[in-house]
């Protein structure tokens, strides 16, 4: 008896030493879950802090400098990298537009008043393509209207001169 009495002691208390063995293993376990969902949850918070950073700090260099080619080239596939994106296609079609608003005066004031912007856009900045384009055929008509009034009077004439040319807006000579 005493023997079987030995036993169930000894049984007990490996039981015993095998559940506080586990519950060490669970709660080891535990913390180092717990520890590994922060150090990631950190991780996450630091990348979306970073390319938010990144995104506010590029636009603030791009509106204090006016300079339309910086990009912020985030290429993410998250909401930041979205916006990013399409930040950069915006500045791009706002750079064109200027590019292409500016040649066409440049060609207006060196005689060429053929010229038109030819790429479509979309909103203000087809807005602006129209405008740009319309301006550009008025002083188009302007300008052949003109040329031929000079040729009529050079030529000597003086009834062909069209002093009816259809010029729209007020022409002010400084």
């Amino acid at each position: 008896e005493t023997i079987l009495q030995d036993m169930q002691v000894t049984v007990s208390e490996s039981i015993a030493t095998a559940i506080i063995n586990i519950k060490t293993i669970i709660l080891v376990v535990a913390s180092l879950l717990t520890l590994l969902i922060i150090g990631i949850n950190f991780r996450i918070s630091k990348t979306i802090s970073d390319s938010a950073r990144h995104l506010a700090d590029t636009v603030k260099k791009i509106e204090e400098t006016g300079d339309f080619s910086i990009r912020i080239n985030n290429d993410s596939g998250d909401e930041i990298g979205q916006i990013s994106t399409a930040i950069d296609q915006l500045l791009g079609s706002t750079k064109s537009m200027i590019i292409n608003t500016g040649e066409i005066i440049c060609a207006i004031s060196n005689g060429d008043f053929n010229r038109q912007i030819e790429n479509e856009s979309k909103g203000d900045l087809e807005q602006m393509r129209l405008i740009v384009n319309l301006a550009a055929q008025r002083i188009h008509g302007a300008m052949q209207a003109l040329v031929k009034n000079i040729e009529n009077l050079s030529q000597g004439n003086f009834e062909r001169v069209n002093s009816q040319v259809d010029l729209q807006g007020e022409y002010l000579i400084a």
